[in-house]
C-alpha cells in the first residue's frame, strides 16, 4: 500500500511485472522528481513508459531549452540521447521541438480556438469540410496525448504524396520516423503560436499527412497566417511546393 501527499491510498495488486528492479527504479524516479503526486497514477498505469533511460522535463529543457513546448504531467518517452541527437541536428539547420500535445483532434481545436481573426490564434472560418459527416472516421479520431518530439523543418515540398514517402523511408533507417498525425500537428503549431510571442509555424506552407479523407485524398494542415489555420486535402498523384512533410520521432519506449 503507497500513499502520496494526501491523496487516496492506492493499493497496487501483486504482479510478476512488479520486479526488486522495477520497484527500485520506481524509487529512484520518485526522489529526482520524475514521478510526482500527478504522475502517480500514469506510473501505475504503465510503469514502463518511465523506464530506465528515459529523461524528465527539467532535463529536456537544458538539452533543448526554447525548443520544449508545454508543461503536461506526461512522461516524455524520449532518451537523452535521442534528445541530444536532435539537439545537434538543429545546429545542422533542422527545428526539432519537443512539444505537448493534450490529443485533441482538428475538430475540438476549431471549437477552442475560433474562426474569429481578431482573437489569434484562430481556425479559417471558410474552411468547413473536414466538419461534415463523412469525415468522421478520422476527424474524430482523437490521438495518443504526450510529448511528441517534431521537426517542424518541412522537408520534400514540390513532390507528390508517394515520392515524399520514398525519401521518408530512406530516411527511416531503423523505423525511427513518421509524418506527423494532422490533430497533432494542427495542436503543435497552435500551442508554438502562444508560447512563443504569435510565432507562425508553416504559415506559407503546409505539412500533408499520412492520414486521408473520406475521398481518398491525404489531409494537410498548416498556412496559419492571419486568416486562421487552413485544413486541406490533396490528390497523391499531385505535387505542390507548400506541401511539405514534418517527421515526428518515434517514442522511444
Amino acid at each position: 500500500m503507497m500513499v502520496m501527499g494526501t491523496n487516496p491510498k492506492v493499493i497496487v495488486a501483486e504482479s510478476d511485472d512488479i520486479s526488486a528492479g522495477l520497484m527500485e527504479d520506481f524509487w529512484r524516479k520518485v526522489k529526482d522528481g520524475t514521478i510526482d503526486g500527478r504522475s502517480f497514477r500514469s506510473y501505475l498505469a504503465n510503469p514502463r513508459i518511465f523506464s530506465a533511460g528515459l529523461i524528465t522535463l527539467a532535463r529536456a529543457k537544458k538539452i533543448l531549452g526554447k525548443k520544449v513546448i508545454g508543461s503536461g504531467d506526461a512522461p516524455i518517452r524520449y532518451t537523452e540521447a535521442t534528445l541530444k541527437q536532435a539537439e545537434t541536428e538543429n545546429k545542422a539547420g533542422h527545428d526539432w521541438r519537443l512539444v505537448f500535445c493534450a490529443g485533441t483532434t482538428l475538430r475540438q481545436q476549431r471549437e477552442t480556438y475560433d474562426i474569429d481573426r481578431e482573437k489569434q490564434p484562430c481556425h479559417r472560418k471558410d474552411v468547413t469540410w473536414h466538419l461534415e459527416a463523412s469525415e468522421d472516421d478520422w476527424a474524430n479520431q482523437n490521438p495518443e496525448s504526450g510529448w511528441y518530439l517534431i521537426d517542424f523543418n518541412g522537408r520534400w515540398g514540390g513532390l507528390t504524396w508517394d515520392l515524399q514517402e520514398a525519401e521518408l523511408v530512406k530516411l527511416q533507417k531503423f523505423g525511427l520516423y513518421d509524418r506527423v498525425n494532422p490533430h497533432i500537428f494542427g495542436e503543435a503549431v497552435m500551442a508554438i503560436y502562444q508560447a512563443n510571442n504569435g510565432e507562425r509555424i508553416a504559415e506559407n506552407w503546409a505539412h500533408w499527412s499520412g492520414v486521408a479523407g473520406s475521398s481518398g485524398d491525404f489531409v494537410w494542415v498548416g498556412g496559419l497566417s492571419v486568416s486562421g489555420l487552413d485544413v486541406g486535402r490533396r490528390l497523391r498523384g499531385l505535387s505542390y511546393s507548400a506541401l511539405r512533410v514534418c517527421v515526428v520521432r518515434k517514442f522511444d519506449a
